[in-house]
């Protein structure tokens, strides 16, 4: 009939002598969105209208259009003022708790009917007369469909790019963080450090990675590694990932870096070597024993890989499992160096001693060695057979003067069809 039922609470105009007029309302839940005259957006409750919550503009116009987007509540109004929160009294707004700037169309919490200050389409203009948006409309990926008096969307300075037909949408920003990138790995040559890192995923394509030293951005690249130069100290390293909308994955585990520091005995330096059937002398790795009458060559030295700088043998196999390789390095005064370290190429293991102290054993069970011990277990990948093994030196091992680094480098075994040698000793300030 038209008549009012009993127990509804009666509109609360923003205006006792205005309009009263509503324009919009949107059911959400047990709440309920009303708007029209005199610049009001009213959140009533549904079961009896009673009044929760309000806003006013001004200067600006009645709300002419309402729809439910995201989560949100969307508004429109020939607004283009400001938009006075928690209040119902117009012209004059009292009481209000914040006041935010609005263009035209705004957005508010369901729940809490909160303006969102971070939607601001200050880019949107229309005619001279400012009618506004008078329909909303959503699509299936939540995107917010407009029609009104809209002219203008931005202010690129093109008009052509710039104008708006009069209809346009607003789509959800992208919040899907992309997955962190694989733990990194660090190779140091001289003073630099090489990153390399498993790629991320993220839905919108491929991230940008941020490559952090001692929690600072110091770079960033599309690819899987980054080389950092100029580095004599240690240093942590980090990587995480960004996507185009400046989401960002966790960042990788702390990953310390020590550089390798100034080459004292530079890749492919010239070795003494023996391939011996047995084992050598008891004193081979010893600063004083005499290897003039061992073969001499440049790194990298070996066999079967095809880029060895000396070859040692060209016999068939079965095989010696063990070379061994000398040489000497000058040192006039290490003490501006802090620290020494080694990194070795071996395929398959190896065992370092400077000035007859094992630095370094790899890929070599523990105990006494022989020229018959084979390493634990085979090198395979390309990758593993040539990328160093880092060594520390201990402390007080690297004399001024003369050293003497050893090597002995052990096959899997006999039947082998390479072996490969190579070795660098660096110093770090």
């Amino acid at each position: 009939t038209g008549a009012v039922l009993p127990g509804q609470a009666p509109l609360q105009p923003s205006s006792p002598n205005g309009k009263k007029y509503q324009q919009a309302v949107l059911e959400m839940g047990d709440r309920v969105v009303v708007g029209g005259s005199e610049h009001s957006l009213h959140q009533v409750r549904r079961s009896d209208r009673a009044l929760l919550a309000a806003h006013i503009t001004v200067n600006g116009g009645d709300t002419q259009a309402i729809a439910a987007v995201h989560g949100l509540v969307a508004a429109t109004c020939h607004c283009y003022g400001w938009t006075y929160e928690f209040t119902n009294a117009w012209p004059t707004p009292t009481n209000y708790s914040r006041v935010d700037p609005i263009n035209g169309l705004a957005l508010y919490d369901a729940a809490t009917f909160s303006h969102l200050e971070s939607f601001h389409p200050s880019g949107l203009a229309g005619s001279s007369s400012n009618d506004g948006i008078w329909s909303l409309d959503t699509d299936a990926d939540e995107c917010l469909w407009f029609a009104g008096d809209e002219v203008r969307r931005g202010y690129s300075g093109d008009a052509t790019a710039d104008w708006l037909g009069n209809f346009g949408r607003f789509c959800p920003e992208d919040q899907t963080v992309p997955t962190a990138p694989g733990a990194p790995t660090a190779t140091s040559y001289d003073t630099s450090v090489t990153l390399r890192w498993a790629p991320s995923s993220d839905p919108s394509g491929a991230p940008e990675y941020w490559v952090y030293r001692d929690g600072r951005v110091i770079g960033t690249t599309t690819g899987t590694s980054f080389t950092d130069t100029g580095r004599t100290s240690t240093a942590v390293y980090a990587v995480r990932a960004v996507d185009a909308a400046g989401n960002r994955s966790a960042s990788t585990a702390p990953l310390p870096v020590t550089p390798f520091g100034d080459l004292v005995v530079g890749p492919r330096s010239t070795w003494r070597w023996s391939y011996p059937p047995a084992d050598p002398p008891a004193d081979w790795a010893a600063p004083g024993f005499d290897d003039s009458t061992w073969a001499s060559g440049a790194g990298e030295l070996g066999y079967g890989d095809g880029d060895e700088g000396t070859v040692i043998s060209t016999a068939p196999s079965p095989r010696p499992v063990t070379a061994y390789f000398r040489r000497q390095f000058t040192v006039p005064d290490p003490s501006p160096w802090t620290s020494f370290a080694v990194d070795v190429v071996r395929d398959d293991g190896a065992a370092v001693r400077v000035n007859g102290v094992e630095v370094c054993r790899n890929n070599l069970p523990p105990g006494p060695l022989a020229s018959a011990t084979t390493a634990t277990a085979v090198v395979s990948t390309r990758t593993d057979e040539t990328t160093p093994v880092r060594c520390e030196v201990p402390a007080g091992v690297v004399v001024a003067g003369t050293n003497t680094v050893a090597v002995e480098v052990h096959n899997s075994d006999r039947w082998s069809s390479d072996l490969s040698f190579d070795l660098r000793v660096g110093g770090r300030r």
